[in-house]
């Protein structure tokens, strides 16, 4: 895959990433997003429905995102895992595919969490060979999204953004920014997050995740399962101003509210979108044959 060019990419809008148990509530809220989102590992599985995108009519832009390919471990990337992930994300139509700075397996031990790595030069180049690996073996955009980390792994010598900067530019890849991440590392580590969201590139700021978590005896934790919170929400406002993603994408993975409440969620999102967005004012972005977004005025 050649390197990321942004501005190729269709400006969607606000969307929902599909998970197993979110199914049935997505269904009556495939009117007020603009696009879904689905881990290709439950597809894989047989958790989520692979033709989740056509119940819209026409179908909504979809993502592809993944949790195992442990870009961030010393074995070498799972080439036909890649091959996979691939195939799957072009047969759904996805326009680009999203993995996380992590590793997820050491040898051949899952350790069923995404680990954070070492932010230092010398992982920095490791790690960027393996995305370029990554890259070549994609034909479809691919994205690195930065993770919520509770500790450090001894040895790291630079700041989070410094080491997500490097990989940026020693890659063809784009950016996921993940804002309740972000939040969790800066409330946890003491720094702060507008500095962080600053020192990104905007060419590279391709999609947001937005989610919710809590505070558990002094740490704030990433759960995916509690409401977006204010100081997440106004880091989004900024994000979306700043670096114009083509996309926002709110995770609910447990403790399922009422659609109502998703739906009083995706409505603020919009809101966000619309007070920075050319495209907010539009209707939801549709997926033509050809795989390119259409939009229809209202």
């Amino acid at each position: 895959m050649s390197a990321i060019d942004k501005d190729s990419l269709p400006e969607i809008g606000v969307g929902l990433s599909v998970c197993p148990g979110l199914e049935g509530a997505i269904q009556e809220l495939l009117g007020e997003v603009d696009c879904l989102e689905v881990i290709l590992e439950n597809v894989f599985a047989g958790f989520v429905d692979p033709g989740i995108r056509n119940a819209g009519h026409p179908p909504l832009p979809l993502f592809g995102h993944g949790i195992s390919a442990s870009i961030g471990a010393l074995q070498a990337i799972d080439l036909a895992h890649l091959q996979r992930v691939d195939t799957t994300a072009r047969q759904l139509g996805c326009l680009w595919f999203s993995e996380h700075v992590a590793y997820t397996h050491s040898g051949s031990v899952d350790v069923g969490q995404l680990m954070p790595v070492q932010f230092s030069p010398c992982n920095l180049e490791f790690m960027a060979r393996k995305i370029r690996t990554v890259t070549e073996a994609l034909q479809l955009p691919f994205l690195i999204e930065n993770i919520p980390y509770y500790f450090e792994i001894p040895g790291s010598s630079l700041p989070e953004v410094e080491f997500l900067v490097g990989l940026l530019e020693a890659t063809s890849c784009g950016l996921l920014l993940d804002l309740n991440n972000l939040y969790a590392n800066a409330t946890n580590h003491g720094f702060d997050p507008y500095r962080f969201i600053d020192r990104l590139p905007a060419t590279a700021v391709v999609e947001i995740h937005i989610a919710g978590g809590e505070t558990r005896d002094g740490v704030f934790i990433d759960t995916h399962g509690h409401p977006v919170n204010a100081e997440v929400l106004a880091m989004l406002d900024y994000a979306v101003a700043t670096k114009r993603p083509k996309a926002v994408v709110l995770e609910r993975e447990k403790n399922f509210p009422p659609a109502e409440q998703l739906l009083a969620e995706v409505h603020e999102l919009r809101r966000i979108w619309a007070r920075h967005s050319p495209a907010g004012r539009r209707r939801p972005g549709r997926v033509t044959a050809d795989n390119s977004a259409a939009t229809e005025l209202i």
